[in-house]
């Protein structure tokens, strides 16, 4: 189901919105991205505190291929990332303007950070291939001002995304602790 993670990548890569560019900001200002992926054996790999790669979901397809680890998270995926020769990018490449005028005013004294800012770029997908096996993919940079090293719901396997041929997929996006 490798046209999972690459139908994300595309949307992400290629959108007409700012998916993929313009991740909100961790407390120190800093991206910090999340994806999961399943497959139609249940399956799953999950990577949290993604820095310094372009979209979380290039990392997964490797990650399943070549490794029966679950989860790997910040620097471990970092470093996974470079031994696939997947390409490192500045650290504020994948945020926008926006996103640290948002930032800088959440850090005002007296300010209340919005926790959920609506639309800022939490993509998903699920699909059917010809022989029934369904997937999901679910790529988010998370909340604003989350705390550095915060892991959210969506790398939770079942939380941001479940994936069974005997009831179907589904991907998870918003906030995912009222769901």
């Amino acid at each position: 189901m490798s046209i999972i993670p690459k139908s994300v990548f595309y949307v992400l890569t290629f959108a007409i919105v700012s998916l993929g560019h313009g991740s909100v900001l961790n407390e120190d200002g800093e991206v910090e991205m999340d994806a999961i992926m399943d497959g139609k054996d249940l399956s799953s790999r999950a990577v949290s505190a993604v820095t310094c790669i372009a979209h979380p979901l290039i990392p997964f397809h490797s990650l399943f291929s070549k490794t029966d680890h679950l989860l790997l998270t910040c620097k471990g995926t970092l470093l996974f990332a470079k031994s696939q020769g997947i390409p490192e990018i500045p650290g504020e490449k994948p945020t926008t303007e926006r996103s640290r005028e948002r930032w800088k005013k959440d850090l005002k004294s007296g300010s209340i950070p919005k926790s959920v800012v609506r639309g800022t770029g939490t993509v998903g997908a699920v699909a059917v291939d010809s022989q029934g096996n369904v997937a999901c993919a679910t790529s988010t940079g998370g909340i604003s001002n989350k705390m550095v090293g915060r892991v959210g719901d969506t790398p939770c396997i079942g939380s941001g995304g479940f994936a069974d041929n005997n009831v179907g997929a589904v991907s998870t996006i918003g906030d995912g602790k009222a769901l």
